[in-house]
């Protein structure tokens, strides 16, 4: 199988078993809004790239049209191995345009949020993941974003709310520096300062643009870090002091590697890595 869905035991979900395929997985699950009860059909998809036929897929379509014909709300994460500059792609190829325009003719919408790559070797940097959600459902849909933190995969982990799903604590709302989409924040930036001086002479012409200089910082970092509410899980207990500290060098190392594109410092990166999926494998296991 290429497509799976873990389910909380504080969730009520019930598998639809005419969706159960390879490339596709989903369930029916209970929610409750403002005392109204209502179900939400919850999808994993896979598009694979080697495909000789347009995405979606088949499997795909045939669940967006189940859902849609009986009015029932559906929510897909999709590894669509597809690009397109609108859901945050550096280019749009022909699979990018083929799904952009299915998704047209339906009432799904995109939920996706920026620019940062949701694909990451030491090759490619990308967006190919996409998250779907019908208009109703996508009303509920907030804080998507993508972690940046490693995943142990490709593919960087995506997480975002419904409301009405979820029964975890809530914490303060904060802006999370690691989650900074930084290519927003250099075009927030210069869009800002475009046309003003590059070179001060007087004393007093410096403290007058030290006021637009500071306001595009403080601009620019508001636009690509917002403010999040983040919410408390359930304690991992095989977590250890070991892998957080391996999972932090790892991520000192991708943001070198990535910085510098030597081959050393992703030589540096792929080994941090593979300890730290080794101390992860482990811990699980004895845990």
């Amino acid at each position: 199988p290429r497509a799976c869905i873990l389910i909380g035991k504080e969730h009520q979900a019930i598998g639809l078993n005419d969706f159960y395929h390879r490339d596709l997985v989903a369930v029916a699950v209970k929610t409750t809004l403002k005392g109204v009860r209502r179900d939400i059909v919850f999808c994993s998809a896979y598009l694979p790239s080697d495909s000789s036929e347009s995405p979606p897929t088949r499997e795909l379509r045939d669940l967006i049209n189940y859902c849609e014909v009986r009015n029932i709300a559906l929510v897909v994460g999709c590894d669509a191995n597809s690009q397109n500059t609108v859901w945050g792609s550096k280019r749009t190829t022909g699979r990018g345009t083929a799904l952009l325009e299915y998704l047209a003719t339906t009432n799904m919408e995109l939920a996706n949020v920026g620019s940062i790559p949701t694909f990451v070797t030491t090759r490619c940097q990308e967006v190919i993941d996409v998250t779907l959600c019908d208009r109703i459902t996508m009303e509920r849909c907030s804080g998507w974003m993508v972690q940046q933190e490693d995943s142990l995969s490709d593919h960087r982990r995506i997480t975002f709310t419904i409301k009405g799903c979820s029964h975890a604590e809530v914490k303060p709302a904060r802006r999370n520096p690691e989650a900074t989409d930084w290519d927003l924040y250099r075009s927030t930036i210069e869009s800002k300062l475009r046309g003003k001086p590059q070179r001060l002479y007087h004393m007093r012409k410096l403290e007058m643009e030290t006021r637009p200089l500071n306001e595009a910082i403080i601009d620019g970092y508001h636009a690509s870090c917002p403010i999040k509410t983040s919410r408390v899980g359930k304690k991992v207990t095989w977590w250890s002091k070991e892998i957080d500290e391996l999972r932090r060098t790892s991520r000192r190392l991708w943001d070198e590697a990535h910085r510098t594109k030597k081959t050393e410092d992703l030589n540096y990166y792929r080994a941090s890595q593979r300890a730290y999926k080794t101390a992860v494998k482990r811990a699980k296991t004895e845990g």
